[in-house]
């Protein structure tokens, strides 16, 4: 009778060990799901939104650290031409898609920098009282279809994640660069304003 005891209490022994271990892990895992960053690019093209321009923007639940960022151009003669590479080129990514003026603003952001949760951080921003806002607008939109962005990036946890737009070339999910494609197609085949 003993014998019985002793094993039942080794078989309970064993399951709370299990369960302990099974808790430490569940634990782990929301604690680095409750601080993932969603990092994603705003494009604010009308005069009516917050602000006119390009900005980076994390969803996420935590704190985005860069580790790259890379913006190209993606109708250059030949192939893609990188402009900003991490610290590099800022200052003529308003020349190559005509945007410089004395009232554009511009802000890098290098390697290391950090975006909280629900924050953005405004890579191009159009005074709205800009002289110039119609024909800076319709920059903006020319160089949000032929600009390409790679931005890698990770969570407090040192866990690495890649954002790229246009979205996908694989063509699993469609991007809105696909989408944006589509719309100008159809408008120009079949006539719609």
């Amino acid at each position: 009778m003993e014998l019985y005891v002793a094993i039942a209490a080794a078989v309970i022994a064993l399951c709370s060990l299990a369960v302990s271990i099974w808790q430490g892990y569940i634990s782990r895992k929301h604690a680095r799901l409750s601080v993932i960053p969603d990092i994603g690019i705003y494009f604010s093209i009308s005069a009516y939104s917050e602000f006119v321009g390009i900005a980076i923007e994390n969803n996420g639940l935590g704190t985005a650290r860069i580790k790259s960022i890379q913006i190209s151009n993606l109708e250059a003669k030949g192939s893609p031409e990188t402009i900003v590479s991490d610290t590099s080129g800022w200052k003529d990514l308003l020349s190559v898609f005509e945007l410089r003026n004395g009232r554009v603003r511009w802000a890098s952001i290098s390697p290391g920098e950090g975006i909280p949760s629900g924050e953005q951080h405004k890579l191009i921003e159009i005074p709205k009282n800009d002289p110039d806002l119609e024909l800076l607008q319709s920059r903006l939109r020319a160089m949000v279809d032929s600009f390409g962005i790679r931005i890698e990036y990770e969570s407090m946890y040192e866990e690495p994640s890649v954002f790229e737009w246009p979205m996908d070339q694989t063509g699993q999910n469609p991007s809105p660069y696909t989408l944006i494609r589509w719309i100008k197609w159809v408008r120009t085949h079949l006539r719609i304003p």
